[in-house]
């Protein structure tokens, strides 16, 4: 109703349980997702998630989607007290595998939360742009796909010129 909507109120539960399974529903790694993992773990580096989600609700999605045994830490807003783009959600992450940030990469999909959040922590940046929209900055390296898995990770970890690939 403060929305403008007009459905009785007794609708609501029943709304929130479709959005909810919808919502479920996407549930899915990205493809070529498992692969660049795996290409992660076979370069002995370690994988953090770094997420505004909470630890149980992004817990549940990483089993799920058979990554939470891969990942070596997850950090989440909840337990931090600050979201991404804050530079400290960052920094603990950093702290919890011994990593200075200038030799993290931080992958992301959004451009404020990942890009502009890791730059302000110290981390070089890749942006993960799957509908290849414009970057606002040509300095930031870009994928667009995790496959082939090996050059995906080629082009995250190499220094290279930025772009896309």
């Amino acid at each position: 109703a403060g929305a403008g909507g007009r459905a009785a109120t007794s609708r609501a539960p029943d709304v929130a349980r479709l959005y909810r399974g919808a919502y479920q529903e996407g549930w899915r790694p990205v493809p070529g997702a498992l692969d660049f993992v795996s290409a992660l773990g076979r370069a002995g580096l370690p994988l953090l998630i770094v997420t505004n989600n909470g630890v149980e609700e992004q817990t549940r999605k990483l089993e799920f989607c058979a990554l939470f045994d891969r990942i070596h830490t997850l950090v989440t807003s909840e337990e931090v007290g600050e979201p991404k783009p804050g530079a400290r959600i960052f920094q603990v992450a950093l702290e919890r595998v011994g990593v200075e940030a200038e030799a993290a990469v931080m992958l992301g999909d959004s451009w404020l939360s990942d890009v502009l959040g890791a730059r302000e922590a110290g981390i070089r940046p890749v942006w993960f742009n799957r509908t290849a929209e414009p970057a606002p900055d040509a300095s930031v390296a870009v994928i667009r796909s995790f496959e082939p898995a090996d050059a995906a990770l080629a082009r995250v970890l190499w220094r290279q010129e930025p772009g896309a690939a």
